[in-house]
């Protein structure tokens, strides 16, 4: 059997991340023995070193290996405790890229797609009238992303790393993307590493799919018509804006939170199939409970409804934050 080194690494975190929740709640370790793992990350550089003193060798796998391991084991004490912490900025290193890209430019039709996927760095996607896209931002190297353009369809992905973690490399990028709010727009997103804010509000977007992979994540869909929505986050991060509309959609959470704010006129069903190492606070706001599924005191008089299925593994949904989900 041969192994795809490609996704090793992503597989040692996700099973390390998850074990050490999992650890607690069996009682091999208790919380305040990991609450403070995360301030392991010089480990993190050791660990890199190891990596370029092992490349070209038959055993240059293991320094990936290492680095994923040692990230998993400060995610899962961050789970956890329930400390706050930026997965992106961990995953992929607090240095700045700083050489501009040329920024490209087109137009998409009154319907299409768009496709965003990036690794490691700081992504900002909003909206502006009319029909142009453009892409702009900067990265180490002043490398455009990859972007394939027609009227129907926008592609925007970052160059391959192999599917690596990458902490305190150079991959860094800063991405400013502008996507014309007057389009019919179904977007997709995949995050690895890094941050994304994605402000969508009052634009066309009508359904959004995003995965988050060791990222942070926040959309605003306020005064949208969306209707369909589906987040996964992997060791991470999401936070949501509900707009005041039919939106029918998933969430789901392995090792990382979700949060996310609902108008108070929208009726709300959450259907929930969450593990023994899984938390929310739906009870705290009003949700009643029937079976697997929450509603809120309005969902059969609201006009405007939202229904969601969840899932937590090692992760946690919290529904209107205090300080909201801007």
């Amino acid at each position: 059997m041969r192994i795809d080194t490609r996704f090793l690494n992503w597989g040692v975190f996700f099973i390390v991340a998850g074990a050490i929740p999992l650890a607690v709640q069996q009682g091999i370790l208790t919380a305040d023995t990991v609450a403070d793992w995360w301030r392991f990350w010089p480990l993190l550089i050791i660990a890199a070193g190891i990596g370029l003193l092992l490349r070209r060798t038959p055993v240059a796998f293991l320094g990936g290996v290492l680095l994923a391991g040692i990230f998993g084991v400060m995610v899962g004490g961050v789970i956890t405790a329930g400390t706050s912490l930026d997965f992106g900025s961990i995953a992929c290193g607090n240095t700045k890229s700083t050489t501009a890209f040329a920024t490209e430019t087109g137009a998409l039709a009154p319907v299409a797609s768009v496709e965003v996927e990036f690794d490691c760095g700081d992504l900002t996607l909003g909206t502006a009238a009319g029909s142009t896209w453009t892409v702009a931002g900067t990265s180490h190297d002043g490398r455009a992303p990859i972007v394939d353009g027609s009227a129907g369809r926008l592609s925007v992905r970052s160059h391959d790393h192999d599917g690596a973690i990458t902490p305190f490399t150079e991959n860094r990028e800063d991405w400013q993307v502008t996507l014309p709010s007057d389009v019919a727009l179904t977007v997709s997103t995949t995050l690895n590493a890094g941050s994304a804010r994605l402000d969508l509000s009052d634009s066309g977007v009508e359904s959004i799919s995003s995965t988050i992979n060791a990222g942070s994540y926040v959309v605003d869909l306020g005064g949208t018509d969306v209707r369909r929505l589906s987040l996964t986050v992997n060791a991470g991060s999401g936070t949501i804006q509900f707009p005041e509309a039919d939106v029918n959609g998933s969430m789901t959470v392995n090792a990382g939170s979700i949060e996310f704010c609902v108008p108070s006129s929208v009726g709300l069903q959450v259907t929930t199939n969450d593990s023994f190492i899984a938390g929310n606070n739906f009870d705290e706001r009003g949700l009643t409970k029937s079976g697997s599924t929450w509603q809120s005191s309005n969902w059969t008089t609201a006009t405007d409804r939202i229904d969601l299925s969840a899932t937590a593994n090692a992760g946690s949904l919290e529904l209107n934050p205090e300080d909201g989900c801007k």
